[in-house]
């Protein structure tokens, strides 16, 4: 991990949201709720939008992020990170290749990676990746096509690892605990934050039971 890039810290409570049906209002006091209740860093997944809009969206949100010193990471697009001078992009085993990311993107930029294997964890290995986002580890309807990883692999992968995870897929306040002793740094969290009414006693509920539970493996790498 290049800690000038991301400190484990950063990954506590990792939000991700996608626009969906909210309007522009809903979306941005969403996302100040979240940041405002504890998420330590935001990441933006718009899989259908086009790439206009997607900057358009990008701009508002990096305004708040800045205001409130967290990170803005944009999922898949390398496009709209270099647009809007975001922190990073997040990829995942069928985009663009770390390497080459990496090399688009220059030293400065955030890289994280999803991973389901080991055989994805041992190729990435020098690809410069800054975290990996592993998951599905429960059932979830927000990515239908991800692969579920168990406990025991969850737990092998992030202490085989000098570089730190993020689980995610299906996580809320009632599975949340299951993952402690897994040795990750946080948690991804995407419906259980933005898909509720009261995203800012959600965010700060899950905040606690995170800082609780993951904050411990600080600095075991």
């Amino acid at each position: 991990m290049n800690i000038t890039r991301i400190k484990e810290r950063d990954l506590l409570l990792y939000g991700v949201i996608s626009k969906g049906e909210l309007s522009w209002e809903e979306y941005l006091q969403k996302i100040e709720q979240s940041i405002d209740s504890g998420v330590t860093i935001i990441q933006l997944r718009e899989k259908k939008m086009d790439t206009d809009s997607f900057i358009e969206l990008g701009k508002k949100v990096k305004k708040i992020t800045d205001r409130r010193g967290i990170k803005l990471i944009i999922n898949d697009n390398i496009e709209v990170c270099k647009e809007i001078d975001c922190e990073g992009v997040h990829i995942g085993q069928g985009d663009i290749s770390p390497i080459e990311a990496r090399k688009i993107l220059g030293e400065d930029k955030i890289i994280g990676l999803s991973i389901q294997t080991r055989k994805h964890l041992d190729e990435s290995i020098d690809s410069d990746i800054d975290y990996y986002g592993v998951g599905a580890v429960f059932s979830t309807t927000t990515k239908l096509d991800a692969d579920n990883v168990s406990y025991s692999d969850l737990k092998a992968l992030s202490l085989g690892s000098k570089i730190p995870m993020v689980a995610i897929g299906g996580i809320n306040k009632s599975n949340i605990l299951k993952l402690e002793g897994t040795g990750i740094a946080g948690v991804a969290i995407v419906s259980a934050i933005y898909g509720v009414e009261d995203t800012y006693k959600e965010s700060k509920t899950l905040f606690n039971l995170a800082k609780k539970f993951f904050l411990k493996v600080e600095g075991k790498r």
